[in-house]
Formats: structure tokens, C-alpha cells, sequence
């Protein structure tokens, strides 16, 4: 009887801890873009290479850099034009957007599964 009662309460706490998720990656999200959309210096893509070395796009006001970065040095491999910047920055921004979508919708998934599920059994 003492097992069935706590995977009542797992059943139970679980949607509450997921709506908790949510409602933090919302207020969250929303006030770390516009805190870093006022930056000087933004980091706009970061690929490892090697364990200790990664590539990095850096925009430093209106100049783009690629940079390598390992544990022992920072070096400029190359320049960036403000066309490719703004490309970069606009791809970045529409992948968010279809990640936002894609997580409302597995968001809407879940609570008409929550709501289906009370449903057939109340």
C-alpha cells in the first residue's frame, strides 16, 4: 500500500514540477534576451573542436571575429562582414523562434494529455 501511495504522489508532483519548468523558462527567457540584446561584446556561435580548443564568432560592436580559443590562447583567425553578422544573428533568432513553437507545442501535448487523463478518470 506504501509503494501504490507514493507513485500517487510521483503521478501527482510530476505535472506540477514540469508546469513550474515552464513558467520559469518563460519569465526567464524572455528577460535574459532582452539583457543580453544591450551587450557590446556577444558571443554568436561556439563550436568544439577538441577538448581543449573551440572556434568561436564573436561581434564586437559592429565588427564580426572568428576566433580560436584553447586554455592557453586566444588568436583572430579571420574577419566577419556586418552582412554575415546580420545573417548569423538572423538565423540565430528564427532557430529560437522554432524552438519556442516546438516547445509550445510539446507544452499543449502535455497538458491535453494531463487533461484527457483527469478526464477519464474523474
Amino acid at each position: 500500500m506504501d509503494l501504490v501511495f507514493l507513485i500517487f504522489k510521483l503521478i501527482f508532483a510530476l505535472p506540477i514540477v514540469l508546469g513550474l519548468i515552464y513558467i520559469l523558462f518563460k519569465i526567464s527567457g524572455n528577460k535574459l534576451n532582452k539583457i543580453n540584446e544591450g551587450k557590446y561584446i556577444k558571443v554568436l556561435e561556439r563550436t568544439q573542436i577538441s577538448k581543449e580548443t573551440s572556434i568561436v564568432v564573436v561581434k564586437i560592436g559592429k565588427k564580426g571575429y572568428v576566433l580560436s580559443s584553447s586554455n592557453n590562447a586566444t588568436e583572430k583567425l579571420d574577419e566577419i562582414s556586418e552582412e554575415d553578422i546580420f545573417i548569423l544573428e538572423e538565423e540565430k533568432r528564427i532557430e529560437k523562434e522554432k524552438m519556442n513553437v516546438q516547445y509550445g507545442i510539446a507544452v499543449k501535448s502535455l497538458r491535453d494529455k494531463i487533461y484527457k487523463f483527469r478526464n477519464k478518470y474523474n
